[in-house]
């Protein structure tokens, strides 16, 4: 007896795999917004790869036997609109999963690419400096109840040598 499966028409699979897109702009993984639809990452990328297929259609310049692994190569123009793009939604703040996603790019090509032209994989941040803390400093209480505060190790060696 094997295990059964749910079937997806095509809009159902449209609206989970917008689903999962706005997940995956909220920072959350495609596989745990899959799941929440009962099925995988892997399956929700065959979608994908489904629809990419669909769209180019039958006049697509890919001749390859297996479509989904074919690369068409941007022209330089067209590499360097997504790298704008790229720019844009990153000084945005925009994850480098999100911009992936928007651009329809792997996020190793956006890093990559993102690299080639100089611009850093992460956004600059500004580092503050702390304000200097003070070194600790002993307290010292006599047996009268009287309180010595604020001595360095050296300080609180002579004090203790002088009374004693």
């Amino acid at each position: 007896m094997g295990i059964g499966h749910q079937t997806y028409g095509a809009r159902e699979r449209a609206e989970i795999i917008a689903a999962i897109e706005r997940g995956a702009e909220q920072g959350r993984s495609v596989a745990a917004t899959a799941r929440e639809f009962g099925i995988t990452g892997s399956v929700y990328y065959r979608w994908i790869r489904e629809r990419a297929r669909a769209e180019r259609g039958a006049d697509s310049p890919v001749s390859e036997s297996r479509p989904h692994r074919a690369r068409i190569r941007p022209s330089a123009g067209e590499k360097e609109c997504l790298v704008a793009e790229m720019r844009r939604r990153r000084d945005r703040g925009e994850s480098i999963q999100t911009v992936a996603l928007a651009t329809g790019l792997h996020e190793n090509t956006c890093y990559r690419w993102l690299r080639q032209t100089g611009m850093p994989a992460f956004r600059p941040v500004e580092v503050l400096v702390a304000e200097p803390v003070p070194p600790p400093s002993l307290s010292l209480v006599a047996p009268s109840g009287h309180r010595i505060e604020g001595l360095d190790v050296e300080a609180a060696a002579q004090l203790l040598r002088a009374l004693a």
